[in-house]
């Protein structure tokens, strides 16, 4: 479903780009793209060193229909799951902060770049999800992330 949608809402794309807009597997989406050709919704072509995949008409429909249902149901459902990471990024962004920082003086400098390998990948996440969820929770989160990066800066030797 969420190749025909990523194809329906590009137009004409290569695989690398619904792999990482969908987040999966090269390999995974090139398999299931095959898959989506045989049942006659997309189809594709090699134009010099690249594949394009696009929708057929068919798979137009079918994708018009996916989208219409998820439209209707996004104005309560999406928002909950994007929420929902959002508290999960918060949770383990607290965590680290109780297992690692809370009460301490100083931290090795070693802890202090591993912590920032930790907390990164976090803020990055939170950065993709701008304007998809509650946005009091999304600053708040970030916020959070902020001020703790910036303790481990402080309290590195």
């Amino acid at each position: 479903m969420k190749i025909l949608l990523t194809v329906y809402h590009d137009g004409e794309t290569y695989p690398t780009k619904v792999s990482h807009r969908t987040e999966g597997s090269y390999s995974h989406i090139v398999k299931t793209i095959s898959e989506l050709e045989e049942l006659g919704l997309l189809k594709s072509e090699v134009l010099g060193r690249r594949k394009v995949v696009c929708l057929t008409d068919e798979g137009r429909e079918v994708a018009e229909m996916i989208s219409d249902i998820l439209d209707i149901s996004d104005n309560n459902q999406v928002d909950d799951v994007g929420d929902e990471k959002v508290q999960g990024i918060l949770d383990k962004v607290e965590m680290i902060y109780r297992q690692e920082l809370k009460g301490k003086d100083e931290i090795s400098s070693d802890k202090a770049r591993n912590l920032g390998k930790r907390l990164g990948p976090y803020k990055r996440e939170l950065s993709k999800l701008e304007g998809e969820v509650n946005d009091d929770l999304l600053v708040e989160a970030k916020n959070r992330v902020d001020e703790v990066m910036e303790l481990k800066n402080q309290l590195s030797k």
